[in-house]
């Protein structure tokens, strides 16, 4: 009998398997508090409900916070409104951006790097696509901006990853494969430049070691002195970007 059959778990849960994961481990997500049981790949996935119903009330409580601190967040227009501006942190920049609901035709971003200033051709367009389309100019501004960044970063410490993306994940800042491919988050680039470098550092540490075991964070601490604050600093974040950066487009009209 597998043990789906055993437990009635009332709590929705998504698999994810990963090849770097050395056991099961269970994730609640924000900013909704979405269940992610993640195994190791081939691992049997009858373990995932076994998972939640024996957390069931951790997962609740994590839930339940989640929801205070998205009712206890101010009803403050520059949160809930698409940007007039986008403060790239990263970098030091501030783009303007201005919507052109006039325009026939399909919805396109435009940008002017010497003006530094988005126009968003959007006619009839929803939030959503809105959204989507500012997420777009996220990432290729990431994929421009950071890339060499790390490079550079990583030549600086002696290391050289194989390959780099920017990718637009919902939970995580980055990320390092075993063939020693690093991903990076667009969302990098609402960050303060002393957090988006400190990412990229704990990144670049899996290139030597690609587990989390003590000589790993032995080798993190000689490239990052203050690893330890500056992860703190990056989860305060977490809560306090931008709406449309988020990806959680379920209240499309907290947008206007």
């Amino acid at each position: 009998m597998l043990l789906d059959d055993r437990f009635e778990v009332t709590i929705p849960y998504q698999i994810r398997e990963s090849r770097r994961a050395k056991r099961v481990s269970l994730r609640v997500l924000p900013p909704d508090g979405r269940v992610e049981v993640v195994i190791p790949c081939g691992h049997d996935r009858g373990i995932a409900p076994l998972m939640v119903e024996m957390h069931q009330q951790w997962i609740e409580n994590q839930q339940r916070k989640m929801a205070q601190h998205r009712q206890s967040v101010p009803e403050n227009r520059a949160l809930l409104k698409l940007p007039q501006c986008i403060h790239l942190a990263a970098i030091g920049r501030e783009v303007e951006v201005r919507y052109d609901h006039a325009t026939d035709g399909k919805p396109q971003m435009i940008y002017d790097h010497s003006s530094l200033m988005v126009t968003l051709q959007t006619n009839a367009a929803s939030p959503r696509e809105v959204a989507h389309y500012l997420c777009d100019f996220l990432q290729v501004t990431a994929k421009k901006e950071l890339t060499p960044w790390l490079h550079d970063l990583a030549v600086s410490h002696g290391l050289r990853p194989a390959k780099v993306t920017i990718r637009r994940q919902r939970s995580r800042w980055g990320s390092c494969s075993s063939k020693g491919n690093i991903s990076l988050n667009a969302k990098l680039m609402l960050l303060p430049p002393e957090l988006v470098e400190s990412v990229m550092l704990h990144e670049l540490a899996h290139l030597r070691h690609l587990n989390h075991a003590p000589e790993y964070w032995a080798f993190l601490a000689q490239l990052d002195v203050d690893y330890a604050q500056h992860q703190q600093a990056i989860r305060h974040c977490v809560g306090n970007l931008p709406l449309w950066a988020e990806g959680n487009y379920s209240d499309c009209s907290r947008f206007f």
